[in-house]
């Protein structure tokens, strides 16, 4: 059941501003400043994979075969909307499946999609089953721990750039905090 990024975040969750405040250079314009846009980008993603979290709104697609469950799960919380169900019939006639038949608790991490009462019979083909949804914490709702972690992470690019190695234990732990990849 494979979960794809449709559409990546297109909201910073540290800035360029607030990464050159924790670098020390002030927030004038920089001639590194590109440099540490990169480094924020790569943090952010260092910190989505290792907490299986979005930090930023963004478009995921799940993947699968049926509704093998009554509960799906959908990864990458918090889940903000499921955007639309397509689903393969029996007879292979793709159908999107109405918003009234299914429910989102966002509440649980992952989100929950619950049918109102079953799911519809698929063919079991491969794809029959497509859920696309966005995800992502909303309007600088990220948890302050998971941005210190890229501040760190930040920082240590900066610092060692010319260093292979592992990132701060600091940032690590922090990550820790907020982790889904044993759940």
């Amino acid at each position: 059941m494979p979960t794809i990024l449709k559409t990546e975040a297109t909201t910073e969750v540290v800035t360029l501003e607030e990464a050159k405040v924790q670098l020390r250079l002030g927030t004038e314009p920089h001639e590194e400043d590109d440099l540490i846009k990169g480094f924020i980008k790569t943090a952010q993603e260092r910190v989505q994979e290792n907490t299986n979290r979005s930090l930023a709104p963004a478009t995921f697609v799940k993947v699968m075969a049926s509704f093998e469950q009554q509960e799906i799960e959908l990864s990458y919380p918090p889940a903000i909307s499921v955007v639309s169900i397509t689903y393969k019939d029996e007879e292979g006639q793709e159908k999107i499946l109405d918003p009234e038949e299914y429910e989102l608790n966002e509440l649980y991490s992952p989100a929950i999609l619950t049918p109102v009462e079953d799911w519809p019979v698929t063919n079991n083909s491969p794809q029959a089953v497509k859920i696309e949804y966005e995800a992502g914490y909303k309007e600088e709702k990220c948890p302050q721990p998971l941005k210190d972690a890229m501040l760190l992470i930040i920082s240590h690019l900066y610092e060692k750039r010319d260093e292979a190695g592992y990132f701060p234990r600091a940032a690590e732990i922090l990550m820790n905090l907020y982790d889904l990849r044993g759940i």
